[in-house]
């Protein structure tokens, strides 16, 4: 075949991909907010019309970056799930523009291709991905990585630069940060022997650290502003190390058991089934750049780096010890950077044979994206189905809109059952503090936890909510020192409450007496 003809064919089929990804994008606009998202929508919610302070009114162990952002996207989008969607697809569009300026110096097609397999990465996921806290930190961690890409002279400025976008990225999640080192590292490299250029570096790491203070430090004096930051210290210091032992399969593990927990689900989760077939990819891509295209010495420094990154937010989860998909997302996100180098023009000398292994690799890449039920069916149906949660949050929502006075609060207990989201459906006051009741059934015994407990029913107890929604069917905690139940919050519901409601999996209360 010849050479131009192979090259519009090529188009083509990046073409047709590309008019499949935008009817995936179209289709996606129906999706509905899930998981996670009402919860981080409902807090930006309270304290942008409720006047909630974080972390003092509002319990949660989240970075205040995250409500920053969600907060912004609220009052952009009304809180609602259309525009929750149109703001997930105009990032999208983003992280792509960044992508293509990334890429571009390899090639158009590579840069295509690149936009296009971490867009089919990310929405063949479904409706559970959108703007996760992972997916926020990809436009920062990106734009990063092509600041230095950029050519001419790598100045303490431009790593001032670099590093404001790692703190960025630290503000919604501080382990994210760690690429900056790989970054350091790799200028680190290219030291010469001799005092001034050590110190040149040094500058650079300088210039590199204050700059991912600065966003980290705007993000707490605006905590501190509002009155939230001795109670962000509390949580930090007394929380976070309770539910870093809690993992991803709701179940506590410490010591040599969550030592073997870290190791086989690390092993498990990016590598399970046909997944192990990433490898061939990552591989096939770097083989093109380094081992059979005559790259410049720059070009061969980003590939080299792209594939770093990789590596190392393959390995961030473990920091945290859950394991969600979407905690791999900036590692998928540089995975598909590094792939689409596939496509890297083969210098002359090249064999033919060794020009199509990495195309085929990349073939690999594109036959493992997994498409869920709630995307397939949607595909056949041209409808997105109704997950059991939504179904739930619109039940409970449409029940609190009908009975609900000026003046009134309510208490959801659940933590992504959809009490929350319905709690943002109906624009409900929350009754005390508590957006979710999860922490108070691990580490029962511990003092914190239990005066975590004395405390929400304390304000329960003033606060005496029109409503109290509890969600039943949910993943209960497990392992030592957990409880599936809460006796003295269930004598508190049984002596002022009655049930008003009940659906599948939850159940409405109606305050009797105050």
């Amino acid at each position: 075949m010849p050479a131009r003809l192979r090259l519009s064919v090529a188009d083509a089929v990046l073409g047709a991909l590309s008019v499949l990804l935008l009817a995936l994008a179209g289709l996606s606009l129906q999706w509905r907010m899930v998981h996670d998202a009402p919860l981080m929508t409902y807090i930006a919610y309270a304290i942008g019309h409720l006047h909630r302070v974080p972390y003092r009114d509002l319990f949660d162990m989240n970075m205040p970056g995250t409500y920053l952002c969600y907060l912004a996207l609220g009052r952009a989008t009304g809180f609602s799930d259309l525009g929750f969607r149109v703001a997930d697809l105009g990032y999208l569009v983003l992280i792509g523009a960044n992508t293509w300026l990334l890429l571009g110096r390899f090639g158009y097609r590579v840069a295509w291709v690149g936009v296009l397999l971490f867009s089919f990465t990310y929405l063949c996921a479904g409706s559970w991905w959108s703007l996760q806290r992972e997916y926020l930190l990809l436009l920062p961690l990106g734009a990063a990585v092509t600041v230095w890409a950029r050519p001419g002279e790598r100045s303490p400025l431009r790593y001032g630069v670099i590093g404001a976008l790692f703190g960025l990225a630290a503000t919604i999640k501080p382990q994210s940060a760690l690429g900056v080192l790989v970054l350091l590292g790799f200028a680190w490299r290219n030291v010469s022997p001799g005092r001034p250029a050590m110190r040149a570096w040094a500058g650079k790491a300088a210039a590199c650290a204050l700059g991912v203070a600065l966003p980290l430090a705007a993000a707490f004096a605006w905590v501190a502003h509002l009155g939230g930051l001795p109670a962000f210290l509390d949580i930090a210091r007394h929380y976070w190390p309770l539910y870093g032992q809690v993992s991803g399969q709701q179940q506590v593990l410490v010591g040599s058991a969550r030592l073997h927990y870290l190791l086989t689900t690390w092993l498990q989760v990016p590598w399970d089934g046909i997944r192990h077939l990433w490898l061939l990819p990552l591989a096939g891509g770097l083989w093109a750049a380094l081992a059979l295209s005559p790259q410049p010495p720059e070009h061969r420094r980003l590939v080299k780096l792209l594939g770093a990154l990789a590596a190392c937010y393959a390995v961030v989860p473990v920091l945290s010890g859950q394991f969600w998909w979407y905690h791999l997302l900036p590692f998928l996100y540089f995975q598909a950077l590094v792939c689409a180098l596939c496509l890297v023009p083969a210098g002359p000398q090249v064999r033919q044979a060794r020009r199509v292994a990495p195309v085929l690799a990349l073939l690999v890449f594109l036959l493992q994206l997994g498409v869920p039920s709630e995307v397939a069916s949607q595909l056949r149906t041209g409808r997105p189905t109704q997950l059991p949660s939504l179904a739930r949050a619109d039940e409970m929502a449409g029940y609190l809109q009908t009975h609900l006075q000026p003046g009134d609060t309510v208490q959801p207990l659940d933590w992504t059952g959809g009490a929350v989201h319905a709690l943002l459906l109906a624009r409900a006051p929350l009754a005390t503090s508590f957006l979710y009741d999860f922490h108070f059934y691990h580490h029962v015994s511990n003092p914190y936890i239990v005066s975590l407990q004395e405390r929400f029913l304390r304000e329960l107890g003033q606060a005496r909510p029109r409503f109290v929604v509890a969600v039943w069917d949910r993943p209960w905690i497990v392992g030592p020192d957990t409880a599936d139940r809460f006796p003295a919050l269930e004598h508190e519901i049984t002596a002022h409450y009655r049930p008003a409601a009940r659906g599948q999996g939850y159940e409405i209360f109606e305050r009797i007496s105050r």
